[in-house]
């Protein structure tokens, strides 16, 4: 979402890209076996997808595995750009890493290059995410589940955050 973001401040539509390429430390790939997934079960084990829908969408949310959003035609035609693969050595920024990273490049028809590494992502201890953030995927959570109204969902949250403050 960064580099989307990143993109979006130059005046670039994400969508535009030439192509994307990922790179992630030995052993990332291995549960990412759909390249070219048809239904929501698949697409939460491809990469391909994931960059797809992050790039069109600016969000990856539960929504995004459904049966619709999978089949979209532009989303389908922009993972057919993202490519994979695996390196002990990340192609940017330091050689070392701890627990894993992934670098994305996203190349413009022109040429350009975005680039972006991340070794830690957003949630973690160290990247930790803002309120707003984590309300708006709590939120995405119980709809998923059919909570939709306001007062069901403030009700959820006010009980989830009691919870979580008594610990």
């Amino acid at each position: 979402s960064e580099l989307r973001e990143e993109m979006l401040a130059a005046g670039i539509d994400p969508a535009s890209v030439a192509s994307v390429h990922v790179t992630v430390q030995p052993g990332g790939l291995a549960p990412l076996i759909h390249p070219r997934p048809v239904d929501g079960t698949q697409a939460k084990f491809s990469m391909e997808y994931v960059a797809a829908a992050m790039l069109a969408d600016g969000a990856v949310t539960l929504g995004s595995f459904e049966a619709g959003a999978v089949g979209r035609p532009a989303v389908q035609d922009l993972l057919t750009r993202v490519t994979k693969s695996e390196a002990e050595v990340p192609p940017v920024g330091r050689d070392s890493w701890t627990a894993g990273y992934a670098v994305v490049v996203a190349t413009l028809p022109d040429g350009r290059e975005f680039t972006r590494r991340v070794d830690r992502p957003r949630g973690h201890a160290t990247r930790p995410v803002d309120d707003a953030t984590l309300r708006t995927k709590f939120d995405d959570c119980l709809a998923a589940v059919g909570i939709a109204g306001a007062h069901e969902a403030e009700d959820a949250h006010a009980a989830a955050s009691a919870l979580f403050d008594a610990l």
